[in-house]
């Protein structure tokens, strides 16, 4: 326990006491033997010019102290014995060391001194002779220790703002670069966003061209997969781009002409495809059904709610459908009216042509190669739906 407060004791006095610098010329009191304090004696040494004092006194003593801050040790001159103390360590407060001029060298000192103050007794060698000093730090070396002190402080001060400078500069560096790099970034995406926009621009030219030549041209598909149900019952019937009597004129179809309806407009309008492949409109009521055409019925019944007969045999979700071809494609089933009563059929959300036998047909136009999610749903009158869903791949 009296080791580590030893130890605390001399971090305290490392810290504290040798981070002043005890350097100076010190005046006060000259005693043989042991001084005694007189503070107004005290003060008027403390207070005297230095001229005079080597003629000597037994009352006014003067010590000049060097402190070598780096190794913590003190030189101490008495200018009237002519005694010079050479490097003595300092341990704490407290020195202790034998005269280091050729004349005076069995002659020794020992004392304490602090901040501002030194209290020190010279022993003369082979006598009981001792000198006694209690002695301040003049008033211009306390100012010029004060000032070492403030000084010191300044030079802190001015490291700290010259790092804060330094700090600071870098922030602004690294804050300019980031500008920098913003800027390129922003000069990166306008030139992207003038890519895109003349890229688009292209895009729409191409798609307006591809539309003027497509209203040129009636749309044609391949009809292959389609049979012709129906036929043209009237003489010289035109089909049209669009429903109107206005509309432009894609051909002229004749009599007895093969077609196959696909919706009726206001009741007046067919839309319907010809064995060329051509897609228009013409006059409804000069479309009829071919009398001589054996559609093939699907069954009118089947296992599930749900029975798809074409274009393969779906009975249950998920099972496999593989085409050859892909654009149009017919997809007819049955829907089993014991258990559900549909009044409508949708095909991915199509609405498909449906009879109260529960035949269902309907075209898609829109068959990918690949593979392509088919939904069939079956809804009744109070909204209840059955679905069955399968993959078409078309090949």
């Amino acid at each position: 326990m009296k080791k580590l407060l030893v130890i605390l004791c001399t971090i305290f006095f490392s810290n504290n006491l040798y981070a002043f610098d005890f350097s100076g010329t010190y005046q006060g009191l000259e005693c043989r033997g042991v001084c005694k304090e007189d503070s107004k004696l005290d003060e008027f040494a403390r207070s005297l010019p230095l001229i005079g004092l080597f003629k000597g006194s037994d009352k006014i003593g003067l010590l000049i102290v060097e402190h070598n801050e780096s190794d913590q040790t003190i030189t101490i001159f008495a200018p009237r014995l002519n005694y010079i103390f050479a490097d003595m360590k300092l341990n704490g407060n407290f020195f202790k060391g034998p005269a280091t001029n050729k004349s005076n060298k069995k002659n020794t000192i020992e004392g304490n001194i602090s901040k501002g103050k030194i209290d020190a007794t010279i022993f003369k060698a082979n006598t009981e002779q001792n000198w006694h000093y209690v002695a301040n730090l003049t008033l211009r070396d306390v100012e010029f220790n004060n000032f070492k002190e403030e000084f010191a402080d300044l030079e802190k001060k001015l490291k700290k703002l010259q790092s804060d400078l330094s700090d600071t500069n870098t922030d602004v560096k690294n804050r300019n670069q980031s500008i920098k790099d913003l800027e390129t970034d922003i000069d990166n995406l306008q030139k992207q966003k003038e890519d895109e926009v003349a890229k688009l621009n292209d895009d729409i030219d191409l798609l307006k061209k591809t539309l003027d030549t497509l209203k040129k041209k009636p749309p044609k598909i391949n009809v292959s997969p389609i049979e012709m149900t129906d036929k043209i019952s009237c003489d010289a019937v035109n089909l049209r781009s669009v429903n109107s009597d206005n509309a432009k004129k894609y051909k002229t179809l004749n009599k007895d002409q093969k077609v196959r309806l696909l919706s009726i407009t206001d009741g007046i309008w067919a839309l319907i495809i010809t064995e060329e492949g051509l897609i228009g409109y013409a006059l409804n009521s000069c479309i009829n059904s071919l009398d001589d055409v054996a559609v093939v019925q699907p069954i009118v019944s089947g296992p599930n709610a749900i029975n798809v007969y074409e274009p393969c045999k779906i009975l249950k979700s998920n099972d496999p459908c593989n085409i050859d071809g892909s654009g149009i494609v017919t997809v007819q089933g049955t829907i089993n009216m014991k258990k559900i009563k549909a009044i409508e059929v949708l095909v991915n959300d199509d609405v498909a042509d449906l009879d109260s036998a529960g035949n269902f047909e309907i075209i898609l136009f829109d068959v990918e190669p690949g593979a392509n999610d088919i939904t069939i749903s079956a809804l009744d009158s109070e909204g209840k739906r059955k679905e069955l869903s399968f993959i078409l791949n078309a090949n």
